[in-house]
């Protein structure tokens, strides 16, 4: 089936298509403007079929065309619509029903046309309330659960998603590499004590390399990437409580680099101590639980101090591309900054760096 890739080209006629049934819709945007690496707007759906939503949510290319820039340059859009429309059916966690979604690879472009979630809470990261540990718990049960599913699969099987030999995931590095002058430099380094700020001044020129270096060649499975509390819905009460959206990072390695990267981003540095030990562990059971057999604690324990100082990568592209200009966006980096600093300094970043 064809497919528009804008917004204003989405016509009653494709929407029936999609559903098999007339359908008429009225939009209702969602948000715009830099930032969004996608256009993102609420359908209003109208039909004689009970079977069809009354809501949907559709993406398309962002018309910015600086953050459409950056979505072509990681091929982020076209990533998320062919994990919707490869992955998503056999992942055995929850995320968004897809109604169509695909992808013009060739012209980095597509569409996602997915169930509207708004039904469900969040959990913003800027909040004066952490989650809970059974809200940790839960999620830590989703990643193991996707984790255990791809463990070790054939890249093969998602070849849109990135491995650590990818030119696209080399580029990517080298790119946050070069983005750590800018956080460094900035306002934002006084946020952290003297070692956090010699460990930041050596990032621009050993991070890209040594963690291309660094990370692990086996044992992979389908990451998130950017795992964290903004990218989830939650359902209290549920059996399987977590929605995980916002797959535009999908790639293939250790699973640990999705938990560092939970744990360090929207948790305190107490809160984070309080409850890291006890997250990893389910984490570790229910891997095991379902299925893998070949990765021991202790392993896992080696990959988490590496993932958080691979989770670090966020702090410069989150520079580079947030607008510092609203209190939450400030606030929001301000807290990322300082908790993964502390993570990634907790589990000896320095020392990893010098073994490298």
């Amino acid at each position: 089936m064809s497919f528009p890739t804008r917004l204003e080209d989405i016509t009653p006629e494709w929407l029936s298509d999609v559903f098999g049934s007339k359908v008429s819709f009225t939009l209702e945007t969602l948000g715009e403007g830099p930032g969004y690496v996608s256009d993102m707007t609420r359908l209003n759906l109208s039909s004689d079929d009970s079977s069809v939503p009354r809501k949907a949510i559709v993406k398309v290319n962002p018309s910015f065309e600086g953050a459409n820039e950056i979505a072509r340059r990681y091929a982020l859009f076209e990533r998320e619509a062919l994990f919707y429309k490869e992955a998503a059916a056999a992942t055995p966690i929850r995320t968004p029903h897809v109604y169509f979604a695909d992808a013009d690879v060739a012209n980095s472009r597509g569409i996602i046309l997915m169930e509207d979630c708004s039904y469900l809470e969040t959990r913003p990261s800027v909040s004066d309330t952490p989650p809970t540990p059974n809200e940790i718990r839960s999620v830590m049960n989703s990643a193991a659960r996707l984790h255990a599913y791809w463990w070790n699969r054939d890249p093969g099987e998602c070849p849109w998603a990135m491995t650590p030999d990818d030119a696209l995931f080399q580029t990517f590095m080298m790119d946050c590499a070069e983005g750590w002058p800018a956080f460094t430099n900035s306002e934002l380094m006084a946020l952290l004590p003297s070692d956090a700020q010699a460990l930041a001044e050596r990032l621009p020129e050993e991070f890209g390399p040594k963690m291309l270096k660094a990370m692990p060649r086996d044992r992979l499975t389908l990451c998130h990437l950017d795992f964290h509390i903004d990218n989830m819905f939650f359902e209290p009460g549920a059996d399987d409580p977590i929605v995980l959206f916002d797959w535009a990072g999908a790639s293939w390695g250790r699973g640990t680099n999705d938990i560092a990267y939970f744990l360090g981003f929207v948790l305190d540095p107490e809160t984070r101590r309080a409850n890291e030990i006890e997250a990893l562990n389910h984490y570790h059971e229910t891997l095991v639980a379902n299925g893998v057999t070949d990765y021991s604690r202790d392993e896992l324990t080696t990959d988490y101090k590496l993932g958080t100082l691979f989770a670090l990568w966020v702090v410069p592209i989150a520079v580079a591309n947030l607008d510092m200009s609203s209190d939450y966006a400030h606030k929001l980096i301000s807290n990322v900054v300082t908790n993964k600093f502390s993570a990634a300094l907790d589990h000896g970043a320095t020392e990893i760096l010098d073994s490298l």
